[in-house]
């Protein structure tokens, strides 16, 4: 097909949303389409490893960020944050021209493409869209979290499953729309001064013309998907990099019974409970690998005294993957999907809402354990580990959807799914009543 300009403008908090992009911009870069990156300051690094052109883009930073959605404080888009959002991506249009932009829960990308008339794909999760079948899941309460308020009796019975299937699969989304509202007004409040109708639902700041979910059903069930509503699994990232120098000792370790456990903070992991886990391990009898990834420094682990411990910032997740027995994280949903193509038990350590949606989950398929991060208890790590790593029952499952997904090409399913678009591509020209009297009204405004 004819070679086209594709924009990525991925959302700069962790890891898994610029991996994603990344993996798929690999995929159709190979095909021979001209790539660019637009994202903030925080991940360009990432981005520029892969050789690609990357423009700097206002971002919410990072920390401040993962700080408010820790606290369950989502209002952090002002009107003043979302206009300089916008007049930074509508600048870039001009520039770059792009056929398509594909964003990654940069939510201003939806107003930006709208008014400059350029057709958007975005990338999800199923839990960030309205067609999460949570009848088939377990509803992501932020137990940890209100740990800290309530009393566990008390939130004891919202994890019993008639509580899930019956009463919370209904009425959880209701609440959750509810608890987004007054962010929904905001943005409402801006599109209005750029003549574009309301939208009802923050969710349809995530859907594109086209809109790629980054999942498979058994770990998200979803609805019936509508057209514009593709499936098209993990979309997992390996960064391009050469191994490190204690590469072999690993080779030689994961061939005998001693356990390999890997830990990492990936994205948006906390440094201080990742330094407790090492220190908690001190006397495990495994050995330790650790990345920090961009969630903290390796400088704060340079005096941990623990033999058999390899640290460094990142490495290629299936490589290290395949000689892990155990997965020590946040609940990010890069490493989920990188421990279940792999096969590996997990311990996760949830902290925030969509981590404590994959620890959910993970239980839920008998693949990993979930232990409260805020009550952090030395021995109930040492036990649970154990468990993952010894119990058959762990690795069976795991082993069990690691089968499963061999049959997904993430990337290659994406690519094809883009290409088609771009084929057959229309930006929706319909207008609602409502966006129709917003178009009137600007019209009188010039009488």
């Amino acid at each position: 097909m004819e070679k086209k300009k594709i924009l990525f403008m991925p959302l700069g908090i962790g890891i898994a949303h610029v991996g994603r992009t990344l993996m798929l911009a690999r995929e159709l870069r190979r095909r021979g389409h001209e790539i660019f990156f637009a994202a903030g300051k925080a991940v360009s690094p990432l981005i520029e490893k892969e050789g690609i052109i990357n423009f700097t883009l206002p971002e919410i930073p990072p920390k401040e960020n993962i700080k408010r959605i820790r606290r369950l404080k989502p209002n952090f888009y002002t009107k003043a944050v979302i206009k300089k959002f916008l007049n930074a991506e509508l600048k870039l249009y001009k520039k770059i021209k792009p056929d398509l932009v594909i964003a990654d829960t940069r939510v201003t990308a939806k107003i930006s493409t709208k008014i400059a008339k350029i057709p958007l794909i975005t990338i999800n999760n199923t839990n960030a869209t309205k067609y999460y079948d949570f009848t088939r899941a377990r509803f992501p309460i932020p137990i940890f979290f209100l740990n800290e308020f309530i009393h566990s009796t008390l939130l004891y019975p919202l994890e019993k499953e008639w509580m899930q299937k019956k009463v919370l699969s209904r009425v959880g989304p209701p609440i959750v729309e509810a608890f987004l509202v007054r962010q929904l007004m905001t943005f409402n409040l801006v599109m209005q001064q750029y003549d574009l109708g309301p939208i009802k639902s923050l969710y349809s700041l995530l859907k594109g013309d086209l809109t790629l979910l980054a999942d498979v059903p058994f770990f998200r069930p979803t609805k019936k998907l509508p057209s514009d509503v593709k499936l098209v699994g993990p979309l997992s990232w390996q960064p391009p990099m050469e191994l490190p120098e204690w590469k072999a000792d690993l080779e030689n370790l994961s061939e005998s019974k001693k356990p390999i456990v890997y830990i990492t903070a990936a994205g948006t992991g906390d440094g201080k409970i990742v330094r407790k886990t090492i220190e908690s391990l001190s006397e495990f009898p495994a050995t330790i690998v650790v990345t920090t990834g961009n969630a903290m420094s390796l400088k704060s682990l340079r005096n941990i005294s623990k033999e058999d411990i390899y640290i460094t910032d990142y490495l290629p997740g299936d490589w290290i993957m395949q000689k892990a027995r155990a997965v020590v994280f946040f609940g990010g949903n890069s490493t989920v999907y990188q421990a279940l193509i792999n096969g590996v038990p997990q311990i996760i350590l949830p902290l925030h809402l969509d981590q404590q949606d994959n620890a959910n989950q993970l239980e839920r398929l008998g693949t990993g354990i979930a232990i409260n991060p805020n009550r952090f208890d030395e021995k109930a790590l040492i036990e649970k580990l154990s468990l993952v790593i010894y119990h058959k029952g762990f690795k069976k499952k795991s082993e069990k959807y690691k089968n499963l997904l061999k049959k997904w090409n993430g990337p290659v399913t994406a690519a094809n799914e883009v290409e088609k678009f771009l084929r057959t591509k229309k930006i929706k020209s319909k207008e609602s009543f409502i966006e129709k009297v917003f178009r009137l009204k600007s019209i009188l405004k010039t009488f």
